[in-house]
C-alpha cells in the first residue's frame, strides 16, 4: 500500500503473465486504485505497462 484511508488504496502491485506451458512471459509492475463505494470495495482504476 502506497498510501489510504478507510474508503480508499492506492497499491504498488507485481504481477507475473504465464504462457500455457508455464513458462514466463512477463513481469509488470502496476498502480492500482481500490475504493469502497456503497459499502463495497472493488477496483476504481488500474495503470501498467504490460502489453
Amino acid at each position: 500500500m502506497i498510501q489510504g484511508d478507510e474508503n480508499k488504496v492506492h497499491l504498488d502491485v507485481q504481477f507475473t503473465r504465464y504462457r500455457e506451458d508455464g513458462s514466463v512471459l512477463g513481469t509488470y509492475k502496476s498502480l492500482w486504485i481500490v475504493s469502497k463505494m456503497d459499502g463495497k470495495w472493488g477496483v476504481q482504476a488500474r495503470s501498467s505497462y504490460a502489453a
